[in-house]
């Protein structure tokens, strides 16, 4: 069993919740998304995480889905995943806030994000990173941060899409009363 420094995993929650604050408070109306709503990505990631205490660097792989609301500024969710931590299995929750930094056209650009997902034990990973974001249709990023678990970083590189973009109007700059 690793042994663990009450102090780091104290500071780790104070970061986690910083971050959550930090990307919630950057959102403004000039970066505004074209459709608010409710969205529903859908993520699969894949990378590794450092171990001070551990021989090798454990694979991890998880499947997430992120209920949440999209204001013109912010949007926040729920991250709830299946999460594989070689070699075992792992259900987490918790919030994620994202907002839109490099806006490029109407729902597209880059979104960054910060997270803080815990298991049914209590252990945190925090997380910040870079979506690109492509009307949902799909959705590329790099994350990184800091596992609890095995004290140490992680880093995962992640693939998905919102299917509620799939459905409904397309707007158009050419007709906007199409919709």
């Amino acid at each position: 069993m690793i042994a663990r420094c009450p102090c780091r995993a104290v500071l780790t929650r104070i970061l986690a919740g910083g971050m959550l604050l930090l990307v919630a408070g950057l959102g403004s109306p000039l970066r505004a998304q074209a459709n608010p709503g409710w969205k529903l990505p859908i993520e699969f990631l894949q990378g590794f995480a450092s171990s001070e205490g551990l021989p090798v660097r454990p694979y991890l792989a998880s499947i997430a889905i992120i209920p949440g609301y999209a204001t013109p500024s912010v949007r926040a969710g729920l991250r709830v995943s299946a999460d594989y931590e070689n070699p075992d299995w792992t259900f987490r929750l918790r919030p994620r806030v994202e907002v839109p930094v490099v806006p490029m056209r109407a729902n597209i650009g880059l979104i960054l994000g910060a997270e803080g997902t815990t298991n049914f034990d209590g252990d945190l990973r925090a997380g910040a990173g870079l979506t690109f974001d492509v009307d949902g249709l799909i959705r590329a990023g790099v994350w990184a941060g800091w596992d609890e678990v095995r004290d140490g970083g992680w880093f995962g590189i992640t693939l998905g899409a919102d299917p509620t973009s799939w459905f409904g109007c397309v707007e158009s700059s050419i007709n906007p009363d199409r919709c």
